[in-house]
């Protein structure tokens, strides 16, 4: 109903279930219904899914923009975010890139003269310009967090998961 209510032509695909299923997944819920401070995010990840839904593949530079600010100010309210604005971008590509250059690359094979869709290029162009405006949303006010992400030594941090030598030579 409320899907029907905000895009007047919208018709069911494929899609639909999945990502409604990952949307209202209760990890993602839970927090806002418990009322932690880091329910906040959800506002700007859902603005974002909204833009996507309604805009979807118009093509719309200022779309993409919007979209990456909204997952830069995700990122920027809580940190946790990241992993879910990397997923996101992530799973746009999949779903709006893959086919049309798995497309390409099939009538690639049968004629080898085949130009590179305007389709795919738009499409790549849109999702350059959504990670440009990310990164400069998280390089100009998340500066400290980025610099600690990119210059923190994993290698040691994760020590403690990495069995003792005497194990592993042991087992040969």
């Amino acid at each position: 109903f409320l899907v029907k209510k905000f895009y007047h032509n919208w018709k069911p695909s494929y899609l639909t279930i999945p990502i409604l299923a990952t949307v209202a997944r209760p990890l993602l819920l839970s927090p806002s219904l418990a009322g932690y401070v880091d329910a906040g995010g959800i506002i700007f990840t859902g603005a974002a899914i909204f833009l996507y839904f309604k805009h979807g593949l118009d093509g719309r530079v200022s779309i993409y923009i919007r979209m990456g600010l909204l997952l830069g100010l995700a990122g920027i309210f809580r940190r946790w975010y990241y992993f879910w604005i990397v997923t996101f971008i992530v799973m746009l590509c999949i779903f709006e890139v893959l086919p049309v250059l798995y497309t390409y690359i099939k009538k690639k094979l049968k004629n080898h003269h085949t130009k590179i869709p305007p389709e795919l290029i738009l499409r790549v162009k849109n999702y350059v310009i959504m990670g440009i405006s990310l990164a400069i949303l998280i390089g100009s006010f998340s500066h400290t967090v980025l610099k600690r992400v990119l210059l923190t030594n994993y290698r040691d941090i994760y020590t403690a998961y990495r069995p003792p030598l005497n194990i592993i030579f042991s087992n040969s």
